[in-house]
Formats: C-alpha cells, sequence, structure tokens
C-alpha cells in the first residue's frame, strides 16, 4: 500500500494519504481499489492525490497489487 501511494503521490503525500486511510480502517489494497472519489473526498484526501490514485487504480492490474484476481468476481470477501 505505502510503496503504491509513494509512486503516485510522493512521499510526503503518501504518508499523509495513508495515516487517513489507516484512521478510517481502509488501509488495504483491496479496500482501495473499491473506494469512490466520494469515498476519498470523504476521509480528506485532495482533488489531486484522488485523482493521481483512481487512474493509477483504473490501470493496476489486481495481479500487479499482489490481490486476487477472482476475488472481485465473487465480490468482497470471497461471499
Amino acid at each position: 500500500m505505502r510503496s503504491f501511494l509513494t509512486s503516485v503521490c510522493g512521499v510526503r503525500t503518501a504518508a499523509r494519504i495513508h495515516r487517513l486511510l489507516e484512521q478510517n480502517e481502509m488501509a488495504e489494497m483491496e479496500l482501495l481499489r473499491l473506494c469512490s472519489d466520494a469515498d476519498l473526498a470523504e476521509i480528506g484526501i485532495r482533488k489531486g492525490p484522488r485523482i493521481k490514485i483512481l487512474h493509477a487504480l483504473s490501470v493496476l492490474k489486481p495481479e500487479a497489487a499482489g490481490l486476487r484476481p477472482y476475488a472481485y468476481a465473487r465480490g468482497c470477501c470471497g461471499i
């Protein structure tokens, strides 16, 4: 998660965003992939980083993020 945020937003911004995600129990790649722009705005992430994060997530393959590709077809948490 931290390396993804750092590569997208830079070290300082990534640290701030990671703190916000942790405070809201969202510091997992699987959860971040499910977030909308409104979700990220609600927890205090500024517009510029939100755009960068959402774009990077849209082109990131699940395998590259260490996620199981079939988890999304089956729904959250394998349900």
